[in-house]
């Protein structure tokens, strides 16, 4: 099963969108961000909702545009809601954290946004390769809890 990415940002914002899209993928994650992954005609807030519940990580580029937005603040309290962890990245330095991501530790783009994005991938990589060692661990367990059911135990 592919690590899946949501990235939350204000459209103003994609230049970096696509930058940390492309960082993702090469390390071999799904991304979703909803200028490319939403077709035309397709209900952005009924993708957007699908995607934040099935995302394995929120990454949330937050800047003055994205404090401006109505999409993000609300993607924020959706990614809250279904319990998915959340990295922020700020873009912008004057931008306010939002008061329920303020205890977390974010990436800060702000000043060197290069050295931002290569402990952003890292991170990534490193929830990627913790999740296929969950899974793994969970195969294991399978195989063995149905051998055992196919053997009565024995």
């Amino acid at each position: 099963m592919a690590f899946r990415v949501f990235i939350s940002y204000s459209t103003l914002d994609v230049k970096m969108v696509r930058k940390v899209d492309s960082l993702i993928k090469g390390i071999g994650a799904e991304v979703f961000f909803a200028e490319r992954s939403i077709q035309p005609g397709q209900a952005l807030s009924t993708e957007i909702r699908n995607a934040i519940r099935n995302t394995n990580l929120f990454i949330l580029l937050w800047s003055k545009n994205a404090e401006a937005s109505s999409w993000v603040p609300d993607e924020v309290g959706q990614a809250n809601a279904h319990k998915k962890p959340i990295l922020p990245v700020l873009l912008d330095q004057d931008a306010t954290m939002p008061p329920t991501l303020r205890d977390l530790k974010y990436l800060d783009a702000s000043d060197n946004a290069e050295s931002a994005l290569v402990k952003l991938r890292d991170s990534v990589f490193a929830r990627i390769e913790s999740k296929a060692d969950s899974d793994k661990q969970t195969a294991f367990w399978l195989v063995l809890g149905l051998g055992l059911l196919l053997t009565g135990g024995k």
